[in-house]
């Protein structure tokens, strides 16, 4: 393109940056490098292609100075770039800087997307923080959001191996009554817990008699 007199604008270096992405984000950053080197104005996509591959692999310090840099430029973080790096911190265990971005973007008014979402979820499941998990849930529903069969799973797999029998038959009902259907990993979980209680309850019984 270039020996034939062609300059590539900024639509095109994005395109590439994607496209190199997938593969080698040392590419994409030299890309990236290309366009400041010739005059170019990086725009929000640029910085969400990147911030995709920076967050797809872990590199979430990378994330957070490539969102700084964003801010010092001039530009407006969208929802792309909200959910992205919410989505990075969230599965690499940040909940604080997760949810610090989350709160951030909802008062600018900008939508979380259901993955979002359900990294959260996961997250504060995952460590037990299940009063945080349900908050998320009602939050997502009083915005509109409609919860996804993954969300569900995600709740009803962490209730189990806290064996709150209760809340796990209130969620597995809201989710059946949506249509949605177990992942086989919950429904192990599922009958796992049924069955330690049905043990548990036979076991006073017999203490009983």
């Amino acid at each position: 393109m270039l020996e034939s007199g062609i300059v590539p604008d900024i639509s095109t270096y994005n395109a590439l940056i994607s496209y190199r992405k997938i593969g080698n984000l040392k590419e994409s950053l030299w890309l990236y490098g290309e366009i400041t080197r010739r005059g170019l104005a990086p725009t929000i996509e640029t910085y969400n292609i990147l911030l995709r591959g920076f967050c797809g692999i872990g590199m979430m310090q990378q994330a957070d100075d490539l969102f700084n840099e964003i801010v010092a430029r001039g530009l407006v973080p969208d929802s792309i770039t909200y959910n992205t790096v919410i989505g990075g911190h969230g599965r690499k265990g940040n909940l604080k800087k997760a949810l610090k971005l989350h709160d951030e973007m909802v008062k600018k008014g900008l939508i979380p997307t259901i993955g979002a979402y359900n990294v959260l979820i996961s997250g504060f499941a995952k460590v037990g923080k299940m009063r945080q998990a349900k908050d998320l849930l009602n939050e997502m529903q009083q915005g509109g959001l409609i919860p996804s069969s993954s969300t569900y799973n995600i709740l009803i797999g962490e209730w189990c191996k806290l064996r709150n029998r209760i809340e796990v038959t209130i969620i597995f009902k809201e989710m059946m009554g949506k249509g949605y259907v177990l992942n086989a990993n919950t429904f192990g979980s599922l009958i796992n817990q049924f069955s330690k209680t049905g043990e548990r309850e036979r076991e006073r019984e017999r203490e009983q008699i």
